[in-house]
């Protein structure tokens, strides 16, 4: 009798085991989940099945991309009708700075000065950092009251390759007279958010009841 007793409690035991694992990778999954918003913002997985941690980026952080990368895209609207493009930049703590020919894109920003700028930097689909700017477009006019800042646009923008190709490739598309009419301007930064993914240190397995 005493043997037949003892194969109900090793499947108990079994069982017990396997719950205390489930429940233990549940609550560890859910203390990562509780973190300070600050640190993480979302655990995800993957498109290969690894999970990845998405943080949201310190004003630094976001300030020192903006240094590195060279290419991001600006985004303007006009009557309700959005419009993006892809530029070159350069960037200070204030500023964003970049070098276009007269088209549409100035054209709207004239009308509406309300501008956004994307930027990334791209490892692997679960390591990248994107960060995001709101601000207000200004052109830097070949005049007095502009001189410092367009003086700091072209001294930034030189030490960029090919600051220039984007915005005369663009032109060579457009049949007006203008089309060639350099335009130096900044975006003024009003507000930046930025986030990083990562891979997840620790990866669970879809079945937390799997040995």
């Amino acid at each position: 009798m005493a043997k037949r007793a003892t194969k109900p409690r090793k499947k108990a035991t079994r069982k017990v085991r396997a719950l205390a694992r489930k429940l233990r990778a549940r609550t560890f999954a859910h203390g990562l989940q509780r973190r300070s918003d600050a640190a993480i913002h979302q655990n995800i997985l993957g498109e290969s099945g690894v999970r990845m941690i998405i943080t949201n980026m310190e004003e630094r952080e976001c300030h020192d991309l903006l240094a590195r990368v060279r290419f991001g895209r600006l985004a303007c609207s006009h009557e309700n009708q959005p419009y993006i493009i892809p530029t070159y930049f350069a960037a200070d703590r204030e500023y964003i700075y970049a070098f276009a020919t007269s088209g549409q894109k100035i054209e709207w920003m004239h009308a509406n000065p309300l501008v956004c700028m994307e930027a990334d930097e791209v490892k692997s689909h679960n390591n990248w950092a994107s960060v995001i700017v709101t601000g207000s477009y200004k052109e830097l006019s070949d005049t007095p009251a502009h001189a410092s800042l367009r003086q700091r646009a072209h001294h930034l923008l030189e030490k960029r390759v090919r600051w220039w190709q984007t915005a005369f490739a663009g032109a060579q598309t457009r049949k007006t007279d203008d089309r060639d009419i350099p335009v130096v301007y900044c975006i003024r930064i009003v507000r930046m958010t930025g986030h990083r993914a990562s891979p997840d240190p620790v990866e669970f397995k879809h079945d937390f009841g799997a040995d």
